[in-house]
C-alpha cells in the first residue's frame, strides 16, 4: 500500500507552553500575545504574582518570572515555581542590565536571564532556546562579567582540552554531573576532575561562571 508524503510525515511538534508571572498586567498580556502569534508557542496563562494553583493547572513548559519586585526573595520565588512545576524551565525577566543581578538569578537556579529592552524576535529566540534545554544569559552582561575576570586573570579557550570543552558545553546546558557523565559515558570522578581543571584553567569558581563563559564564546 502506498502512502503520500503527508501521511508519512512526522507529527508536528507540540507548542511550547509558557506561563508569565509579571506584576505589570499590560506587559504580561503583551508577552502572552507575542507567544500566541508564534506557532512554536502557546500562552499557558499569566498572573501578577506567583499562583500555585494556576501554575499547576496550566502545566507550562517554561515560566517567565519577573524579578523586579521583591528582589530579596529571588531564590524563594524560584523554589516556589519548581515545587509547583518541577519539570518546567524558569527564565528570570528584569528591566535591569545588571551583571550582579544576573549572577544572583542564575545562582538561584534559573535557566536564563532576560532584560526587558531586547526586541520581540530576540525574546522569542531566547525563550525557545531555554525551553529546548538550553541556557541563556544576556550577551551584554556575559561580556561584562568575562571582561571583569579577564582583567583579573587571563584565560584562553585553547587551554581547555576537547573533553573539557564538551563538559563546559553541557554545564551551560544545565546538566548535572551525573547527566554529563551519562552523556559522555565517563565516571563521576572523572567529571569532577574535568570540572576542577576547568575552574583552574579559566580562573573561575562556579558553574554559573562557566556557563557564562560558554555563552560568550559561542560554545552553546
Amino acid at each position: 500500500m502506498a502512502y503520500s508524503p503527508a501521511e508519512i510525515a512526522p507529527p508536528a511538534q507540540a507548542p511550547i507552553r509558557v506561563f508569565v508571572v509579571e506584576r505589570q498586567v499590560l506587559l504580561a498580556k503583551a508577552i502572552c500575545q507575542l507567544f500566541d502569534q508564534d506557532a512554536a508557542f502557546a500562552a499557558a496563562g499569566d498572573a501578577p504574582e506567583l499562583d500555585a494553583h494556576a501554575l499547576r493547572d496550566s502545566k507550562p513548559d517554561l515560566v517567565i518570572l519577573d524579578i523586579d519586585h521583591g528582589l530579596g526573595e529571588m531564590r524563594e520565588s524560584f523554589t516556589a515555581v519548581r515545587e509547583c512545576v518541577p519539570a518546567a524551565r524558569v527564565c528570570m525577566l528584569s528591566a535591569h542590565l545588571s551583571s550582579e543581578l544576573m549572577l544572583r538569578a542564575l545562582s538561584a537556579g534559573a535557566d536564563g536571564y532576560l532584560v526587558k529592552d531586547i526586541t520581540p524576535s530576540e525574546f522569542l529566540a531566547s525563550v525557545k532556546a531555554m525551553a529546548r534545554g538550553g541556557f541563556y544569559a544576556d550577551q551584554r552582561l556575559s561580556g561584562m562579567l568575562l571582561r571583569r575576570h579577564a582583567l583579573k586573570r587571563g584565560h584562553n579557550r585553547e587551554d581547555l582540552s576537547a573533553r573539557e570543552l564538551d563538559v563546559v558545553r553541557l554545564i551551560a546546558q544545565g546538566l548535572s554531573n551525573k547527566e554529563i557523565g551519562e552523556r559522555l559515558m565517563i565516571s563521576d570522578k572523572t567529571i569532577k576532575n574535568h570540572i576542577s581543571n576547568i575552574f583552574s584553567k579559566l580562573h573561575l569558581a562556579a558553574r554559573t561562571q562557566v556557563a557564562v563563559y560558554a555563552i560568550h564564546n559561542g560554545l552553546v
